[in-house]
């Protein structure tokens, strides 16, 4: 079993290392994060008590490193293993959500080589969590091949975030990135464009009904696959939309 490797701050100086085991989110709170670490060694002779705070640099690949933010709930020490309670620091992390842990967990898991699969994740926290990994895993790529064809089932989506999972996907193939909503899809599709102008790719979008019902806005009935079409067809692609194919 590999484990993700941990680096420890106070007040911004390194105090030491440990290996990330589990950070789990009590009810999609912030106020109760319950943190698993194995071989916790401090370079610093002292415990760290309740309300004191300290920096989780958690090490997702070599060039990579999420950051934790947090405030002890209760002490930590130097321990082979612990498990400790502490809440999200607001000041440093104000648009912390609540699928944020799950990333730990997926690359906890491309590191020990298990291929989770977007389409067996269950909840909308979890998909969240994937496209942030995969965002975080390749970034946002500026090469596309020429005069490819890319199709999209859209028989095979339930919600928005299978679209934006199944859409990095048929681009760039497992852990593919092409945004995880429409402003950030705008975004790679104009950098694709930038970096590729030349590039008369199409893509199909298999059951057009099927995705303009499940990207529709219930409250103010907003249909944003035109949007996104629209979207594609500024950044030189040729759209193809068969109904049910």
């Amino acid at each position: 079993m590999k484990y993700l490797k941990v680096r420890i701050y106070s007040e911004e100086k390194f105090i030491g290392c440990a290996q990330y085991v589990s950070v789990t989110d009590e009810n999609n709170s912030d106020k109760a994060l319950l943190i698993t670490l194995k071989n916790v060694k401090l370079n610093v002779s002292k415990v760290f008590y309740a309300g004191e705070k300290l920096k989780l640099g958690i090490i997702l690949n070599e060039k990579i490193t999420d950051f934790l933010y947090l405030i002890l709930n209760e002490p930590l020490g130097n321990s082979k293993r612990t498990t400790f309670s502490a809440r999200v620091d607001k000041k440093y992390m104000p648009q912390w959500q609540a699928h944020s842990t799950y990333v730990f967990h997926i690359y906890s898991k491309w590191l020990n080589g298990i291929n989770l699969n977007w389409n067996e994740l269950t909840t909308i926290e979890q998909k969240k969590a994937w496209l942030r990994a995969c965002f975080k895993f390749k970034g946002v790529t500026n090469i596309l091949p020429v005069n490819r064809t890319f199709s999209f089932d859209g028989n095979i989506i339930d919600d928005k975030w299978d679209f934006y999972c199944l859409l990095g996907e048929v681009f760039f193939g497992y852990r593919g990135y092409i945004g995880g909503d429409g402003n950030a899809l705008l975004d790679c599709l104009n950098t694709l464009n930038i970096n590729n102008p030349n590039h008369s790719s199409t893509i199909i979008f298999k059951n057009k009904n099927r995705i303009s019902a499940i990207l529709r806005n219930p409250q103010n009935k907003i249909d944003y696959f035109n949007y996104i079409v629209s979207d594609f067809k500024k950044n030189g692609f040729v759209v193809e939309t068969p109904r049910y194919r």
